[in-house]
């Protein structure tokens, strides 16, 4: 058995980033998942200007509580 030792690649392309407004992001009431700092919803991303163009998404929003806050 060979295994082939996984190197991280370079700097990430951040080319490709889009910023999304809230107003293209549905966020369903749908809880996929739970953490310390944040809960994740099912949501779907509107794009384009007629709502036809829906892409399923995942949402993560963060808590915003000051016990969170470390020093």
């Amino acid at each position: 058995m060979y295994l082939k030792k996984l190197t991280s690649p370079s700097a990430p392309n951040l080319n490709n980033i889009r910023l999304i407004t809230l107003n293209q992001l549905k966020i369903d009431k749908k809880k996929l998942g739970e953490g310390e700092f944040a809960t994740v919803y099912a949501a779907k991303l509107i794009l384009g200007d007629n709502s036809d163009k829906k892409f399923p998404v995942a949402a993560k929003i963060l808590r915003h509580s000051i016990e969170y806050v470390r020093f």
